[in-house]
């Protein structure tokens, strides 16, 4: 509701300025996750491949990008992103995985 967007905005405002002041690829990660929950899918994107580019590992940001991928219909992207994660047998990543697959054809 309302609240939560006030919270999501003011968790936005507050990253991108301790972004401007000492960058970091954590502060890209959040961001990014942030705005994947505004569901501002291209700035979440951005943000979210420079904090790869920045150095964070792949399975630390594909989920995310993944989930920003599949919002916007890129579904190919999506299943590609997911690839790259490490599976584990019971994991609910790997339900997800054959989920977005399967939604992807």
């Amino acid at each position: 509701g309302p609240l939560r967007l006030h919270y999501l905005h003011q968790a936005q405002s507050y990253l991108m300025k301790a972004q401007q002041l000492q960058p970091s690829p954590r502060f890209e990660l959040q961001l990014g996750k942030v705005l994947l929950e505004l569901q501002d899918y291209q700035g979440a994107t951005q943000y979210l491949e420079q904090a790869l580019h920045s150095g964070l590992l792949m399975k630390q940001v594909a989920p995310y990008l993944a989930e920003a991928a599949f919002a916007q219909g890129d579904y190919d992207h999506a299943a590609l992103l997911v690839s790259h994660l490490p599976t584990e047998p019971g994991e609910a990543l790997n339900e997800l995985r054959e989920y977005w697959r399967r939604e992807a054809h």
